[in-house]
């Protein structure tokens, strides 16, 4: 079973990155000890979206917390409290299109679309990376992942 994850955002103008994470909250945000950072509670097995602007340049990735090998390879990430499976990574004009299809699916199911399972954003990551980014498909992939869900279901019970 996945654990919540917790996103630290820096809070001081003096840090090396911002943050903006977005994601299945569990919890209102909350600054730490020392208000240097406002953290995030995630709920577990959830995507969570990190969109990092550094100096030089921007990153955003769809992730979830790391469970075991199975999931390939443990990331860690500026701000985070565990080690992440990374599920997509994106640079340059591909950070808007994760941007565009994020706000659509916040914009139709609210922050319950994160809960989609990660197979769901793998295949989002793929309409994604091939730029081809538009609502009705987006909207098209959720309705075929939980169609696939319920048929799941509907056999274990």
């Amino acid at each position: 079973m996945r654990h919540n994850l917790t996103v630290r955002v820096p809070q001081e103008a003096e840090s090396s990155y911002s943050l903006f994470a977005q994601g299945l909250k569990i919890a209102p945000p909350k600054k730490d000890d020392d208000g240097r950072f406002l953290e995030f509670k995630f709920l577990g097995g959830t995507a969570v979206a990190l969109f990092y602007t550094f100096a030089e340049f921007r990153r955003a990735y769809i992730v979830t917390e790391w469970e075991s090998e199975a999931d390939g390879e443990r990331v860690f990430l500026p701000g985070t409290d565990a080690p992440l499976c990374l599920v997509f990574k994106a640079k340059g004009r591909k950070i808007d299109d994760m941007k565009r299809a994020l706000c659509w699916l916040v914009e139709c199911y609210e922050h319950e679309a994160f809960s989609l399972p990660l197979l769901f954003w793998q295949r989002l990551s793929v309409l994604i990376q091939g730029g081809k980014v538009k609502k009705s498909g987006i909207l098209l992939l959720v309705k075929k992942c939980l169609e696939e869900k319920n048929e799941r279901d509907e056999r274990a019970s």
